[in-house]
């Protein structure tokens, strides 16, 4: 049984910072929405509150300021406490630099909860092979996983292995029928 490890900020930003300094990039959050907050009851009865974030990112020439790109990204935070906004926040800053920079982390973030969304019963839906399957059928018909998984956020407002039934076959099965990609040789 293989474990999650997440890959935390602090390694985020010591990967991106000196490489940042050194091609003439400077990137900051430059707006945050709160999207959705509330409490949640766990199965165990525990309360929880929820947070989603939504930052927009820029990445700045430092030798040009007016070049510059916006990224958003979205982040999630579940705490027992009041730790749920900063959670979310960080999640959202740290998706948006590995976003921004194409960094592969090799992990699977969606395959396993974290040990504390496990201790608090609130572990994501143990629907690893729809992920799979999604990702798969992406690379098959050429699709960008990336943005389907946005695009499923943006819809649903939740993870790929959150969804139910109904929106699982609402977001297959239509791509199940797209004509798969040809593959170009160069």
């Amino acid at each position: 049984n293989e474990t999650y490890k997440a890959v935390g900020e602090g390694e985020v930003l010591a990967a991106v910072k000196p490489l940042e300094d050194s091609y003439g990039v400077y990137s900051y959050p430059l707006s945050r929405e709160i999207l959705e907050s509330g409490i949640h009851e766990t199965r165990s009865g525990a309360k929880m509150l929820f947070m989603r974030e939504k930052v927009v990112y820029r990445f700045v020439n430092v030798d040009k300021p007016e070049e510059y790109v916006d990224m958003e990204s979205i982040g999630d935070g579940v705490d027992s406490q009041d730790k749920a906004p900063g959670k979310a926040a960080t999640y959202a800053d740290k998706y948006a630099l590995l976003k921004g920079y194409k960094i592969q982390t090799g992990d699977d973030p969606d395959a396993n909860g974290s040990e504390e969304m496990k201790a608090h019963g609130t572990e994501p839906k143990k629907s690893n092979s729809n992920y799979g399957k999604l990702k798969d059928i992406c690379v098959q018909k050429g699709k960008d996983f990336n943005k389907v998984l946005e695009k499923v956020d943006t819809l649903y407002h939740k993870r790929v292995v959150d969804l139910t039934d109904d929106e699982w076959d609402k977001v297959y099965l239509p791509m199940a029928e797209l004509p798969d990609a040809e593959v170009q040789s160069s």
